[in-house]
């Protein structure tokens, strides 16, 4: 099929959530149940958790902070390992396939693979990120409200989490986007990036998401994942830091993990991005900046130009099935 750019511009950020909301089937619902059970577990445990008096800030801060994203990650990963290795029928079905040789899965786990990236990981999670907790251990404080009498309560714990999403999908797309430009000040983020994380870009599997240079790591995950907390400064209470950085890690992992899960509490947010979206800016190098949303991409004109050609052809079989679907 010719693709030409007038049929392009049929492609705009409505047809896209159109796309995603054909793609959720029946699991709308349970997409809203799984976010609200997202954040209702996880306020009532850190609840039931917290101490009443807390003696050392610091220590509590960067403890809590480096376990709970130490636990998210290694927990999702053991899950999606067993769904590489045993293939369960149900889960495969939202697995990515091959579009013409456009969007390319793995046939079998490889565990070389993991064992290769591994001591890049660690060195991320055990040196890279508590780089910048380090300030807060030696000084013995907390950045963020930490007493157990000023826990959010949702309406305001939700309001917080759609700033932190807002300020980190604002200062991810420009960082990520002007290091694919080749902009001088950001060429050595450039050279390392497309050298480690994307020498994998045939590979689907969720623990490479963390596979970047250090410096990368600092400067495209660290920073924009900390910048909405860190600008509401005492207004963000603690518990709202850990789950963010539950859902960044759970959402980060997705996207890398070769499944497009229609439930996800990341896929259930209107015009959010998915692991299609990502493979894509992996893979081309010329598009699709954001890393929470799509729409940062559909504002600004710098969609890929592959990925509007792949949703171009999804879009025509959507509209043929709602055809279908009339007539019958």
């Amino acid at each position: 099929m010719n693709i030409n750019e007038k049929n392009l511009k049929e492609i705009d950020i409505f047809s896209f959530q159109q796309l995603k909301n054909f793609r959720k089937d029946d699991f709308y619902s349970l997409g809203m149940v799984f976010i609200f059970l997202f954040v209702s577990f996880f306020s009532i445990a850190l609840y039931a958790l917290w101490q009443q008096e807390i003696l050392n800030e610091g220590y509590f801060f960067v403890g809590w902070t480096l376990l709970t994203h130490e636990l998210t990650f290694i927990l999702l990963n053991l899950f999606m390992i067993i769904l590489y290795t045993k293939r369960y029928r149900f889960f495969e079905a939202f697995r990515l396939v091959k579009f013409n040789n456009e969007v390319k899965v793995e046939e079998s786990f490889n565990i070389s693979i993991l064992l290769k990236i591994l001591p890049t990981i660690i060195i991320n999670h055990f040196f890279t990120f508590p780089i910048m907790l380090l300030p807060f251990l030696t000084g013995n404080f907390c950045p963020f409200s930490i007493t157990r009498e000023s826990f959010p309560n949702p309406f305001k714990l939700i309001l917080h989490l759609l700033f932190y999403m807002l300020m980190h999908e604002l200062s991810y797309y420009w960082i990520n986007k002007m290091a694919h430009l080749n902009i001088n000040v950001v060429i050595f983020l450039t050279k390392y990036r497309n050298g480690l994380n994307n020498e994998y870009n045939d590979s689907d599997y969720s623990f490479i998401s963390d596979y970047q240079h250090p410096f990368v790591y600092l400067v495209l995950f660290i920073f924009p994942s900390n910048l909405g907390p860190f600008l509401l400064g005492g207004r963000t209470h603690l518990s709202s830091y850990l789950i963010w950085i539950i859902f960044l890690t759970l959402a980060r992992n997705e996207f890398y993990s070769g499944y497009n899960f229609p439930w996800s509490i990341v896929s259930i947010i209107p015009y959010s991005a998915n692991t299609e979206f990502h493979v894509f800016n992996r893979k081309y190098n010329n598009g699709n900046y954001g890393f929470l949303f799509a729409i940062s991409d559909a504002v600004c004109g710098t969609m890929s130009i592959e990925y509007l050609h792949h949703l171009q052809k999804q879009l025509k079989e959507y509209k043929e099935y709602k055809s279908h679907a009339k007539t019958n």
